[in-house]
């Protein structure tokens, strides 16, 4: 079964104009499953738009994937203008989506992609990546991947951007691990907080939070 993502007509203009549409050009990959505002990744003064698509199978099985439209003054491309696609079955890449905001203090937006499937080591640990924006647009590989180093946690089940906590100028990200076990708790599930900085967004979380 083929997805796909709508966007309609706003305002004054709705019955004029047509909502603009996209799909997916191949059976069961789950378009849609995730969507989201990009920012502005090419740093043109228009919004771009990020669509996952978990079941995409670009060869290597039920990989995943993940579409960026640039907007412009004519409305948004019907034409990704970026994709990635992960390498590993099963890796649920794109299952969610998000702007990162400006992680890096460069002017332009990055993207936040999870992939909560098994895709380091089989075991569905879970990891997420950032690609940063520049006037060309995002970068062809990640800038920043990060996992937690726990089975079945599924980190990257949720992403977002966590804005500037501290106000150092540079924008953090949070994520969730359902299926975390913290405190000796199965599967009490966490929220990791990454820092932002002028390289991007650092190795090391600055805090992990789990229920009480």
């Amino acid at each position: 079964m083929l997805a796909a993502v709508f966007l309609p007509a706003d305002g004054a203009v709705a019955l004029a104009a047509a909502p603009w549409m996209t799909s997916a050009d191949r059976a069961a990959a789950c378009y849609g499953t995730a969507v989201a505002s990009a920012g502005d990744v090419n740093g043109d003064g228009y919004g771009d738009v990020l669509v996952g698509a978990p079941g995409y199978n670009n060869g290597a099985g039920e990989a995943g994937a993940v579409f960026v439209y640039h907007g412009s003054a004519a409305g948004l491309s019907t034409i990704a203008n970026w994709r990635a696609v992960a390498n590993r079955a099963n890796a649920a890449f794109g299952f969610s989506v998000a702007t990162a905001g400006d992680v890096n203090g460069d002017g332009y937006d990055d993207i936040l992609v999870g992939a909560p499937g098994p895709e380091t080591d089989e075991q569905g640990r879970g990891r997420v990546s950032v690609y940063h924006g520049s006037a060309s647009g995002l970068s062809t590989t990640a800038n920043w991947r990060a996992e937690r180093n726990q089975a079945h946690a599924v980190f990257g089940t949720s992403v977002a951007s966590a804005g500037d906590v501290n106000g150092d100028g540079y924008r953090e990200l949070v994520i969730g691990a359902p299926w975390f076990d913290a405190a000796g708790n199965d599967e009490s599930g966490a929220a990791v907080v990454y820092p932002g900085g002028a390289a991007g967004s650092e190795a090391a979380p600055a805090r992990t939070a789990a229920p009480h």
